[in-house]
């Protein structure tokens, strides 16, 4: 249907909003039983009777359903589009808005050869022409009459056919809609919710689920416009009367626009926060979650997700009892109830640090386990771009061990990040793990898995434009201490930075050299990095790379090149590595600055002693 929105989804803040399904036809919403049938019509234009004259039907043969679909005049409008036809739908439509308000003021129902010719003028699929029963009265002259018909005995009927009509009229546009709430809204909210009620409570004898499914609809159209939504978010008897559509077993798809209509209710932060404090609200959204039917779940899935999207509602959701569980349930779903489930979580995760370590922990780590399952599946494009948001969202000092102990995060998160086929998914995997590096160092038990990962994402054949993020993760290890030995150390972790300082981006590059620089500026480095051709052979190529925008790195390096040839036992292998001194000589001729010449002479003249035979460190 559609972190709330057309509300529309925005990623600006990490937050997610279901949009509304306002780009499919208002028409299709829900249709009804057959929807409207094509048929001729002779009748003359109404005139005004209280009786039940010699055109009705015996109550026990006429259906809501039959009514729904009877004969409408959509094949006289075919073939006659001009200005005479629009005058004379026009009398029509004004002649009916007179039985109406006549019936009304008299507090009788209509015969039920008006309530036919009422229903017939009405019953089409054409947007344009319902605006013009909004612009004539129909729904406020229909309103009239439900005010008066509630109040007889014996009306089911009549206040069936009465909804029926008014949820087909309110099918017209957004801007005729809009007017139409305007001019009578708050009227007509109160005297829907009699029949909601009525067809909830069982007083309601003909076809309540009908009934019910027609007015939850009108709800469901105006919770589609910004005008309305605040009026009727604040309106405790309509959320009331959601409620208790969300809890029937009446009709399962009056329960799922009345939950869709809670969804496009919850549009601003304002909203957001009166309805998840309504009572039975959020509990009614988390029992419809758990139901069996597939669009129940869904719906459910979109309304947990948009409340959670007011940071204000953070610790009512979190601690509120089973929804924590439900949105773990829903994550194993698949479909939409799993991406937004995902969307609800990373929500969530944007907020306080005591959230955070709340889901992280939750019920022995379920939530990651059930997140890492969908970031691993990477099948479905939102589900895993949320699944990924939420783990990165969740990562801070209290929650990041947790995380990296968990059997599959780190890895996982590595092998998103180089090799998903969703760039967002691989973007917040990329970030989520230069997080966890600057929250786990050495001497955690995790910080093996840190560095493991980081040289499986350098190693990756492929580049991508999370290359800089990874770079950033090894500046971040690398400026602390206590990780410099430990990380020079790992099995094959100078191969991997000297793997991604031969990448193509020269931010990339640049980052990766200054990520070698805290590290060569170790003493106990000095040595292993003196002799490493995976380091020589990165320092080659960032020299010889040409342009403004390598001399930052290539300034560096040649400091990094000075610091390591201080000691003594470097400097055979750096003078004798293939193409090292050239490179260093070429850069040096190409140096405009006098000064900077000279000390990079200084450092070749440095080397040139220990230039040998290359098969004798090589």
């Amino acid at each position: 249907m559609g972190n709330t929105q057309t509300v529309a989804e925005y990623d600006s803040a990490e937050l997610d909003v279901v949009p509304t399904r306002r780009n499919e036809k208002v028409a299709a919403w829900g249709g009804g039983p057959g929807g409207a049938v094509s048929g001729s019509h002779g009748a003359s234009a109404p005139h005004r009777s209280y009786s039940d004259g010699g055109n009705t039907r015996n109550d026990d043969e006429e259906t809501y359903d039959e009514y729904y679909t009877s004969t409408n005049r959509d094949d006289q409008y075919a073939d006659d589009g001009g200005k005479n036809s629009k005058r004379r739908r026009a009398k029509r439509l004004q002649l009916l808005v007179d039985v109406l308000n006549q019936a009304a003021v008299a507090k009788q129902s209509l015969s039920q050869f008006e309530y036919d010719e009422l229903h017939n003028e009405v019953n089409h699929e054409n947007e344009s022409k319902h605006d013009d029963e909004i612009e004539a009265g129909i729904a406020t002259a229909l309103c009239r009459l439900l005010e008066a018909v509630l109040k007889m005995s014996n009306s089911d009927k009549e206040i069936g056919k009465i909804c029926v009509d008014l949820e087909l009229v309110y099918r017209c546009s957004d801007a005729s809609r809009d007017e139409s709430f305007e001019a009578i809204g708050l009227e007509l909210i109160p005297l829907i919710l009699q029949v909601l009620d009525r067809c909830i409570d069982g007083t309601f004898k003909r076809e309540p689920e009908f009934i019910l499914k027609r007015v939850i609809k009108v709800f469901g159209y105006f919770a589609l416009l910004k005008s309305a939504r605040v009026p009727m978010a604040n309106n405790s008897s309509m959320l009331d009367g959601l409620v208790k559509v969300v809890n029937t077993d009446i009709s399962s798809m009056a329960r799922v626009d009345a939950i869709w209509t809670i969804s496009n209710l919850a549009f601003t932060d304002a909203n957001r926060v009166k309805m998840a404090a309504h009572p039975g609200l959020v509990g009614a959204l988390i029992n419809a979650s758990s139901r069996g039917h597939t669009e129940t779940r869904n719906e459910a899935a979109a309304a947990l997700m948009n409340l959670a999207a007011a940071s204000l509602n953070h610790d009512k959701l979190v601690y509120h009892v089973g929804y924590l569980s439900a949105l773990r349930n829903l994550l194993t779903n698949g479909g939409d109830a799993q991406s937004r489930a995902a969307g609800a979580l990373r929500n969530l995760a944007s907020g306080a640090e005591s959230i955070k370590i709340q889901l992280v922990s939750f019920n022995n780590g379920a939530i990651l386990d059930a997140l890492v399952k969908v970031v691993d599946d990477d099948n479905v494009m939102k589900a895993s771009e949320r699944a990924v948001g939420a783990l990165k969202n969740c990562v801070c000092h209290g929650t990041a061990e947790g995380m990296a102990e968990h059997s599959k995060l780190i890895e996982t998160l590595a092998n998103v990040s180089s090799s998903s086929k969703f760039p967002s998914a691989q973007n917040s995997a990329s970030q989520a793990l230069k997080d966890l590096a600057k929250e786990v160092n050495h001497p955690s038990p995790s910080h093996e898995i840190i560095l493991r990962s980081l040289r499986a994402c350098a190693l990756v054949d492929r580049e991508s434009k999370n290359d800089l993020q990874v770079s950033e993760a090894f500046l971040i290890q690398a400026d602390k201490k206590e990780n410099q030995v430990p990380m020079v150390k790992y099995e094959g972790l100078l191969e991997a930075m000297g793997a991604l300082t031969k990448f193509s981006d020269p931010k990339t590059r640049e980052t990766m050299v200054k990520a070698l620089a805290k590290l060569s500026s170790n003493s106990a480095n000095k040595e292993i990095i003196g002799h490493s051709t995976a380091f020589m052979g990165a320092a080659v190529f960032i020299l010889q790379q040409e342009g403004p925008e390598n001399e930052v790195a290539q300034s560096i390096m040649f400091q990094i090149i000075s610091a390591l040839a201080a000691l003594e036992k470097n400097r055979p292998p750096l003078a004798n590595y293939p193409g090292l001194l050239e490179a260093k000589i070429h850069r040096t001729r190409l140096t405009p600055d006098i000064k900077t010449r000279f000390e990079r002479i200084n450092s070749i003249m440095l080397l040139v002693p220990s230039m040998i035979s290359v098969e004798s460190y090589i």
